[in-house]
């Protein structure tokens, strides 16, 4: 199958939702439980935030639903940090291994040569052993850990900051 991203508009604000929803029901490598994941108006205001360089925020929908979604953030309101951005990934279960954490990276590497971003960042759980490995695989080095990040289910767990220099 042939993923193509799009960028999200405000319309997507409660399929995003619907789509957070989903990922925290399928796995513990999000922030967030399914109750605690970001309203319809919050995501509204995530899509409405992202319209603007360096911001963006892109998804892949399936028979309309968002089934991926990429969003990236800078501080670009700051002159000592505007060189850097920040972003997260999050794809369907049923949609792992295909190929579409690749597209997403890919896509951000893109967009942060466009924008001038020589300093990419994520966070991510120490046993999200896939992504940290795809992280890598696109040159990402390991900057720092969070020891007792998260609790997740009753089990403190380590995060992983990583950063890939352009």
């Amino acid at each position: 199958m042939i993923y193509e991203l799009e960028p999200m508009i405000v319309e997507d604000a409660k399929n995003l939702h619907e789509f957070f929803n989903q990922i925290a029901r399928e796995t513990n490598f999000v922030t967030f439980e399914e109750f605690e994941s970001p309203s319809e108006k919050v995501c509204k205001s995530i899509i409405e935030s992202a319209k603007e360089a360096p911001n963006y925020a892109y998804c892949i929908k399936k028979d309309g639903k968002i089934i991926t979604s990429l969003i990236a953030t800078t501080r670009n309101g700051r002159l000592r940090e505007r060189h850097k951005s920040n972003f997260g990934i999050a794809v369907s279960k049923k949609h792992w291994g295909k190929g579409i954490g690749s597209l997403l990276i890919e896509k951000v590497i893109d967009e942060s040569k466009k924008n001038s971003i020589s300093k990419i960042t994520l966070k991510v759980n120490e046993k999200n052993t896939r992504a940290i490995k795809l992280y890598k695989k696109y040159g990402f080095e390991i900057e720092g850990i969070y020891k007792k990040d998260r609790l997740v289910n009753g089990v403190m767990e380590t995060g992983i900051s990583m950063a890939l220099f352009l």
